[in-house]
């Protein structure tokens, strides 16, 4: 993504337009120089931007959206969005959210959270907490302990926990078609991860669709990550989706939408420039 625009510059207040341009050579770390009319706030434009625009993305857009167009039929698929941080993974998956809600498909939200203090499980835990307050929810998950004259078998006991949870997200995936967004999935548990691998061997045909954003570079358990990755490849129901830089013309788009929230006419010559300034020197 482009940087945050800096603080406008002083400038003569006679033109009645805003001016975009770059001024000299840019140097890493300098802001990029942004001239306007008295009464145009670039920071606030550029945050309302951010928040009620959308600009590129088209390729990762029509992707997940023929995901969700499978659970629409009733299939069900998991695809796993991928970059670095702050490339806008969340935000292409917040805009398909916006989408699913508008085509009736329940929407549950949950993030994985970098803490030593979570409990195993925790973004599942959210996601069946949200779904169970709904109303006419199935009834909690209940594992019967192992019989007394059984050995102890910790791994057994936790695949049944686990594939009993599978059931459950199954089901609610039938009942009603569903849109499950695990944010930020390099910072699950190895427990979080052995669920979503075992969703995904059964997905198919459940209506459920499950989008995770992750980057490998800061994962919690990146053998885990690994594995979960290479699964989700495997998969004839799951994708993996690498979001990489805007290109110019999309930086130009942005800077276009920032600047024409004065309601006055842009120089195109000088958006042109700066655009192709700020994409070198940001990659996009």
């Amino acid at each position: 993504h482009p940087p945050a625009m800096g603080t406008p510059r002083a400038v003569d207040p006679t033109p009645a337009r805003p001016r975009i341009a770059a001024e000299g050579p840019l140097v890493p770390g300098e802001s990029v120089g942004i001239t306007a009319a008295p009464d145009v706030d670039v920071r606030s434009s550029a945050a309302s931007l951010a928040r009620g625009e959308f600009v590129g993305r088209e390729h990762e857009l029509s992707v997940l959206r023929t995901a969700l167009d499978s659970v629409d039929l009733g299939r069900g698929g998991v695809v796993a969005v991928e970059g670095t941080a702050g490339i806008g993974k969340t935000r292409i998956v917040e805009h398909l959210a916006g989408e699913a809600s508008q085509r009736g498909v329940r929407v549950v939200w949950t993030r994985c959270v970098a803490d030593a203090g979570r409990p195993p499980l925790w973004p599942w835990h959210e996601v069946l907490t949200q779904i169970d307050s709904a109303p006419n929810a199935d009834a909690p998950i209940h594992i019967e302990p192992a019989e007394a004259d059984s050995p102890a078998d910790p791994d057994h006991d936790r695949f049944l926990f686990l594939s009993a949870t599978v059931d459950r997200l199954l089901r609610c995936g039938r009942g009603e078609h569903t849109l499950i967004v695990v944010d930020d999935l390099h910072s699950a548990d190895a427990a979080s991860l052995q669920l979503l691998r075992l969703l995904m061997d059964r997905i198919d045909g459940s209506g459920l669709l499950v989008v995770v954003t992750t980057r490998r570079s800061d994962a919690q358990d990146l053998a885990a990550l690994d594995e979960t990755l290479s699964a989700i490849d495997r998969s004839r129901s799951g994708e993996r989706l690498a979001v990489g830089p805007l290109g110019v013309d999309d930086v130009g788009r942005l800077l276009e939408a920032v600047a024409s929230r004065s309601g006055d006419p842009v120089d195109q010559a000088e958006l042109t420039a700066l655009s192709r300034t700020l994409h070198q020197r940001t990659g996009g």
